[in-house]
């Protein structure tokens, strides 16, 4: 079972509250020690490993080859699909910079395929009961339970990027991010203030054309495994490039999971965050920089 509490919001509350979100976040600082980000199967991976106080001289960020499926998944969030058998994966998620020390990383794993006209994504999931407060509503604020979350940002300038949200409920939220001005980013990756408070554009109230979804929820003992899966079509996601179909190509994309310790009113809830790529925590939606890169290749080549 998911905990579930619907709770109402209108378009113009969340505008409202994206706004206050932006501000609060454009403020923050964080001083706590700068976590390394988890190894990758089959990828060349580097972290960042200076103190979060102090400027970091290069970012780097981890890399991934997705193998061209010639058998596409059935996108029903089925844990016996057989298409993933040969998904690229990645075997856990880390913290990101500003986590408390005392967090550790709930199990994820994070499989990936494409074709040409869709680039897969699953999430699996296991930890304890997952929170969904808004059900399957569409572009609620499904951050504020559990979430499985895709950034994908296809040209490599950070001018353009989307984010999706899934919840074991299979609530969707999407975005897409414009700037109108160069990604200027600070040494983690996440965009400066005078970029934020100028040319920095999102709208929640962004649908992705054909974007294909599933979610499940399984108890199994006293845990629980939910599974996000993500269909992202071609024409969508690379409208900006002037392709109408995926190819061997290289992305820029960051893969999250969040969990909450309580619902929404409790007001001393935590937040469980985790990256493949590490971002400032509260912030994976600024900080395109920060993106992994995913390269497409075909083995048939």
């Amino acid at each position: 079972m998911i905990r579930d509490v619907p709770i109402y919001r209108s378009r113009l509350a969340r505008q409202v509250a994206g706004t206050a979100l932006l501000s609060i976040c454009v403020g923050c600082r964080l001083s706590s020690p700068v976590r390394p980000e988890a190894g990758v199967a089959g990828a060349a991976v580097t972290a960042p490993t200076a103190k979060s106080d102090r400027p970091v001289p290069e970012l780097t960020v981890p890399t991934i080859r997705i193998p061209r499926t010639t058998q596409s998944p059935s996108l029903t969030a089925d844990v016996n699909d057989p298409a993933w058998a040969g998904a690229a994966t990645i075997p856990t998620l880390g913290l990101p910079f500003g986590a408390p020390a005392s967090q550790t990383p709930l199990p994820t794993e994070v499989k990936l395929l494409w074709d040409s006209q869709w680039l897969y994504v699953r999430f699996i999931c296991t930890g304890p009961e997952p929170y969904a407060p808004f059900g399957q509503t569409r572009d609620a604020r499904h951050y504020q339970g559990d979430v499985a979350e895709i950034f994908l940002e296809p040209v490599g300038d950070g001018r353009q990027y989307f984010e999706v949200q899934l919840s074991p409920a299979g609530g969707v939220f999407d975005q897409n991010t414009l700037l109108t001005g160069e990604a200027r980013s600070d040494a983690r990756g996440r965009l400066v203030p005078q970029v934020l408070a100028k040319d920095y554009w999102p709208n929640p109230d962004y649908t992705m054309p054909e974007l294909r979804t599933a979610a499940s929820v399984a108890r199994r003992g006293d845990r629980y495994v939910w599974i996000a899966d993500f269909a992202l079509p071609a024409a969508a996601a690379l409208k900006r490039t002037g392709a109408k179909a995926y190819h061997p190509m290289t992305l820029r994309m960051n893969l999250l999971r969040y969990h909450h310790s309580g619902p929404v009113t409790d007001k001393t809830r935590k937040l469980l965050a985790m990256n493949w790529a590490p971002v400032t925590q509260g912030c994976p939606h600024q900080s395109p920089a920060a993106m992994g890169k995913v390269e497409l290749i075909d083995a048939r080549e």
